[in-house]
């Protein structure tokens, strides 16, 4: 139990009585030693100072004005005045001696310690001032020959009031931070100094133990973990602290300030923290590393190279003219495009030089999770107030990302915010009674911090007031003025087009509801923005507002599926695409030679049509034969004598995209890996041939589909509500009606029962195709379905319709056919799911349905598969004409579906 001083409760009451030339105007604290007064000069009452009464000097008192007095002309300190001593009388006893010394008053008179408690939170910013104030001092101290304070902690360390201290270059006051209470501790002296770099880490803890780390913005979180791992090694290292002298902890600050707001920039050895980046490279990078591009994080190396500026449809989904809705398989590469191509990204990488973005367009990016994750409650039916939070609260998320471009652009090119741009910042976020800004204190940093409070706060609090401007923020129309003030306030944007790209806007996550009052602020008509939004297929994506505006494709917003786009590029443009995606990841793995910088060098070749390959296909496995050491297209069997094909080789590879580049990373990782296994040993890195054996592509390809195929059916209803309904309806009209499983199984009996009827074609009667006097067989290719009549459905049908091609077991094709005036959309199998089902590589045919045949494949598949018999005579030959080559009439003559008349002289060479 703590002792009590002799007549203590008599020395904290000495207010309004006089000690010396001194009148004790207030008691403003005690420590270990005394009693701290605010005073006043009684012949010059506006002098105000700090008076503390030491009623038991201990040996060694006079060190510490020796201490203060060689800091005279630092800031920072509490500077000494006087000293003197008196006796004041009390009631009923003798008089006390009070020996006193005089110091700068702080006003309020605010210790650390007293202030956490009073605010309770604060941030990494706040951290870090006094961290480098303290550090400021004790370098002093070293400088003049003081060598340790001898007492630092947060008692010792005062908060000044703003309203009397010197304004900043934008005209605001900040709040001083002093260090006082030197200690009487003397190296070589009668009392040790207690070890300053020991009170600063204490000072370190307790302030982030009021700090909410989940509330930080991103560059105070890399603070704080920079903080706790390298910086406390500094300060408790085992040399002793003076082998680490305050400047160059402070030279360590800034390097952490540097590096939270500019990570991975420049060789790690030049940066006194580990990046990411190296840590990566320390664990041997392979192809597939970083397939999810938020795993990259701010690795801003990585993104440089891993980034492929060709992506499909590129021009069109960066139109400048119309807001866009971008779909596209899981893994197609969206993120990747909106993420590189933000303005964020071309100030921490640089610009893309193949798109020049920096002369074309200013872009924003924002993550519709972070609405999905803060509204998870959001009614289906929301009311006018519950509306206008979602909107602000979208609103302030674009503002966070304004502000992390500014504070990217002060890292990295010394660029500090307008204080235009912080006036209005100021003028939206922080209210009148907010905590001032500290000397020293990054105002764009503390203005990052209230925001990300903000956001945190946001969704469980319902008042109106959060922030000065949340009205104006709650307002549909408030986007187009933002971007008119950010552009006055952000010089860089010059007068380039402004663009806000908005990813992950899919339903369930994002609700039909949030989405309807959303696109009233996204999708609006404006001349100052344009929307750019990703969502995972068509059908998760709402087209309609909250004022119940109905949103046409090609009018309020054009649709471009990169799933789609990707069925349509020729095959060199497909290969090429995807080598130079692969070929940037193939460098970086040591486990393939060198030499191998390509797909055609890792996979090699096969050199065959694919009207060829379909003929093999067809080859009964009674037929099949063992496939010879080596298969060139020059040198093969002929006719029935030809063994089974394999898939492999670079142009294989490249017809089994969907447009789902992230899936094909993981197809060339498994044949990697497959093929490194029979090499591996503890001594060595593994070491694999190239071109891989084809066998072990074959076996690949055809596993990574089936695996693919069967995690489907783990998938659950897009609308589960809507579901039950539709089989309850079933049910009522067909009592035996039943799914085949679990939602997801069903999914996949669908795949099985269309793959069980594109082998029945395959397998069927050949095209016999005449061509300048010659025959030549032709299998049917199909792994797409054609409806051949009017397309309708509802109800259950069309739930499992929209969630094939959510899922992406089916690509569905806009562009579709006129089937007597109505649209009729195309689907194509997932082509990865091609060598699983020994299907050809061909999209040139189809396998045609009558709109209550496929009604009958999506409901009942496996009926559906029991009722497509294969034929089983398969020389029966269907003649057509040359000018009629490619499709048949039900099929309809695209030029666009036929992707084999390219093969002609290959074809020919296959014959011969």
């Amino acid at each position: 139990m703590k002792k009590m001083r002799p007549h203590d409760e008599w020395f904290r009451s000495l207010a309004g009585r006089h000690l010396g030339d001194y009148e004790l105007l207030e008691f403003v604290g005690a420590g270990k030693i005394g009693y701290v007064y605010r005073a006043s000069l009684r012949e010059l009452p506006i002098a105000i100072r700090a008076v503390k009464i030491t009623p038991d000097l201990r040996d060694g008192w006079e060190n510490e004005i020796k201490k203060v007095l060689s800091l005279a002309l630092v800031d920072g300190v509490a500077h000494f005045h006087s000293v003197g001593s008196g006796y004041i009388a009390q009631e009923g006893g003798s008089p006390i001696n009070c020996p006193f010394t005089v110091w700068d008053y702080i006003a309020p008179g605010e210790n650390l310690r007293r202030h956490l408690a009073r605010v309770r939170n604060v941030d990494a910013g706040f951290l870090i001032t006094v961290v480098e104030r303290v550090l400021h001092v004790l370098h002093e101290c070293q400088a003049n020959g003081v060598s340790r304070h001898g007492d630092l902690h947060s008692g010792n360390i005062l908060i000044g009031d703003p309203s009397k201290a010197a304004i900043d270059d934008s005209l605001h006051q900040r709040a001083p931070i002093y260090v006082s209470d030197f200690g009487y501790g003397t190296t070589g002296g009668g009392k040790e100094p207690k070890d300053d770099y020991e009170g600063l880490a204490q000072i370190i803890n307790e302030i982030i133990q009021h700090i909410d780390y989940s509330k930080e913005t991103a560059t105070h979180r890399q603070i704080l973990r920079s903080l706790q791992s390298e910086f406390s090694k500094l300060l408790h290292d085992g040399s002793g602290p003076e082998h680490q002298p305050p400047l160059q902890l402070l030279r360590v600050v800034l390097n952490i300030k540097k590096s939270a707001s500019a990570a991975d920039r420049g060789p790690a050895q030049a940066r006194p923290i580990t990046s990411s980046l190296s840590i990566m490279g320390e664990q041997n990078p392979t192809v597939g590393q970083f397939q999810v591009s938020e795993m990259i994080g701010d690795s801003w190396e990585w993104w440089r190279r891993l980034f492929v500026p060709t992506i499909p449809a590129r021009s069109r989904i960066l139109a400048l003219d119309i807001p866009t809705v971008v779909t596209g398989p899981r893994g197609c590469g969206k993120t990747m495009l909106f993420r590189r191509l933000s303005e964020r990204l071309i100030v921490e990488c640089g610009d893309v030089p193949e798109m020049n973005v920096e002369q074309r367009f200013v872009a924003l990016y924002i993550n519709a999770n972070d609405f999905a994750d803060a509204f998870a409650w959001f009614p289906e039916r929301p009311r006018a107030e519950e509306t206008a939070r979602l909107i602000c609260y979208a609103n302030l998320c674009v503002l966070g990302e304004l502000l992390a471009i500014e504070s990217a652009r002060a890292g990295k090119n010394q660029e500090p915010a307008s204080d235009s741009l912080l006036q209005l910042v100021e003028a939206w976020l922080v209210p009148k009674t907010y905590n001032a800004l500290l000397v020293g204190e990054d105002r764009l940093e503390r203005y990052r911090a209230i925001l990300e409070r903000l956001k945190w706060d946001f969704p469980v609090s319902h008042s109106t007031k959060l922030f000065p401007a949340q009205q104006d923020f709650s307002q549909p129309h408030w986007l187009p003025r933002f971007v008119q003030y950010a552009r006055e306030a952000c010089p860089w944007m010059r007068a380039r087009p402004f663009l806000l790209f908005v990813d992950d806007f899919s339903t369930p996550r994002v609700s039909v509801a949030m989405q309807k009052v959303l696109n009233r602020s996204f999708l609006q008509r404006s001349p100052h923005f344009l929307a750019k939004i990703a969502t995972e297929a068509w059908s998760t994506f709402v087209s309609e507002d909250s004022s119940g505006k109905n949103l046409q494709d090609g009018d309020d917003y054009q649709l471009i599926d990169l799933g789609e786009e990707s069925l349509f590029l020729p095959d060199p443009e497909r290969l090429s695409f995807l080598d130079a995606v692969l070929s940037k990841r193939i460098s970086s793995d040591n486990r393939i030679p060198t030499t191998c910088n390509n797909l055609r060098h890792l996979l090699g070749r096969l050199d065959l049509s694919k009207t060829e390959f379909a003929r093999r296909l067809r080859i009964k496995s009674t037929e099949q034969e063992e496939v010879p050491a080596e298969i060139t297209g020059r040198s093969q069997r002929r006719g029935r004598s030809r063994g089974r094909v394999l898939y492999y080789g670079d142009e294989v590879f490249a017809d089994l995209w969907s447009g789902d580049t992230r899936t094909m990373i993981q197809l060339a990782t498994d044949v990697i890996d497959h093929a490194s296994q029979p090499s591996f040993s503890a001594s060595r890195p593994p070491e694999i041939a190239v071109p891989i054996d084809r066998t072990i592509q074959d076996r690949a390809f055809r596993d990574r589909g089936g695996e693919w195929l069967n995690s489907n059916t783990r998938n659950e209803a897009t609308n589960p509500d809507a579901v039950r309904g539709a089989v309850a309806q079933m049910k009522a009209s067909d009592p035996g009606f039943t799914l085949t499983g679990m939602y997801g199984d069903h999914l996949k009996a669908i795949v099985e029962a269309f793959v069980s009827a594109a082998r029945s074609l395959l397998l069927g009667p050949t095209y016999a195709i005449e061509e300048e006097g010659r025959i030549r067989e032709v299998p049917r290719m199909a792994f797409r379905i054609e409806i051949v009549d009017d397309f309708r459905l509802d109800g259950l049908a069309q739930e499992l319709y929209r969630d094939l091609i959510r899922y992406g077991l089916f690509m569905r094709d806009n562009r579709g056919k006129s089937v007597r005036g109505a649209f009729v959309p195309r689907l194509y199998l997932r082509r990865l799911l091609l060598p699983y089902a020994a299907l050809a590589l061909s999209k040139r045919d189809s396998v045609p349905l009558s709109c209550a045949h496929f009604v009958e494949m999506l409901l009942r598949p496996d009926r559906f598969k029991q009722a497509f018999a294969a034929p089983t005579d398969v020389s029966a030959q269907l003649t057509i004409s040359f000018p009629e080559f490619g499709i048949p009439t039900f099929y309809g003559n695209d030029a666009a579906y036929n992707d084999i008349d390219t093969e002609a002289i290959r074809t020919q060479e296959d014959d011969e």
